[in-house]
Order: structure tokens, then sequence, then C-alpha cells
């Protein structure tokens, strides 16, 4: 009965009125959930309870303590591959984030505009809910030797 908590887009075309599905609502779902222990006024998903720098959204996804700086739980690496190094990224992955949306942008400038593309190299699970994700750029240093990682989280 319904769509319940499902999200998507209205879209008109060709005298049809149609509704493609964007998300299940799950991503939000175990946010708010999560979020629910924060001080009041500071759960939402762009805030930043210990003032960090880091999101609460990113805190999510990141499995850490939004009412503590810690240690950075992001690191960029090397990564070698056929004997070639590239650029990687390190980071911890909440498993039950539902449909929160994770990439790993790559780029030759700050802007991000030109996209290098990024490569999946492993997912290892802690056993606490989390997992270690590690993603390479698409691009060797011998190519690019200045390249920038970025780790861009959405709610759909």
């Amino acid at each position: 009965t319904g769509l319940g908590p499902t999200q998507g887009q209205f879209a008109w075309s060709a005298g049809a009125l149609t509704f493609p599905i964007t998300g299940d609502g799950s991503g939000w779902a175990a946010f708010n959930a999560w979020a629910a222990g924060l001080p009041a006024g500071q759960s939402g998903p762009s805030d930043d309870v210990d003032a960090d720098g880091v999101s609460n959204l990113l805190e999510f996804v990141l499995g850490t303590d939004a009412t503590r700086s810690g240690p950075e739980a992001v690191s960029l690496v090397k990564v070698t591959a056929g004997g070639i190094e590239y650029p990687a990224i390190r980071y911890p992955r909440r498993i039950a984030r539902g449909d929160v949306g994770i990439e790993v942008w790559c780029a030759r400038a700050l802007d991000f505009a030109t996209s290098l593309g990024s490569v999946d190299v492993s997912v290892t699970p802690q056993g606490d809910g989390t997992e270690i994700v590690l993603v390479r750029s698409a691009v060797p240093f011998t190519q690019e030797p200045r390249q920038f990682l970025r780790l861009f989280v959405t709610l759909p």
C-alpha cells in the first residue's frame, strides 16, 4: 500500500507521468537511527557536532564517533599493481548504511572537473560492522604525478 519511504523524482515525457525510483529510503532510516543519539539541533547530515571538519553523514559512513575528534579515519596510500604505482585512498565503511551513496573521485585538480576514474582494489570485513575499503586512481603516478582523491558521500 503505497511506496513507503521509497524516493524518486517525478518525470513528464511523451504525455506520461513517471516516478523513477532513486532510493529506497534505507539510508535515511539508518542515518536517522544513528543520529538519534546526537545532541538536539546538531543531528543533521551536514552538521558537525565535534567541529572537526567531518560532517555527521561522513562520520556515520566511516563508523566514527561524531561527538569526539579522533585520529583520521581516511588515509592516502600508494598501491602497486603490475609493478606500477597508483595513488589510493583507504577508509573504513559502515556495512549497515542503507542506500547511502559513496564514491571515490580522482582528479588532476582540486575542482574535480575532470575525472581520472577509480578502481576498487579491496574490501576487508573487520568483524565489528565495518569494512576497510581500498580504492585507487585509474591513472598511475607515471602518467599523472599530481592527483587529488576525494571521498564523496550522499543520501538519496
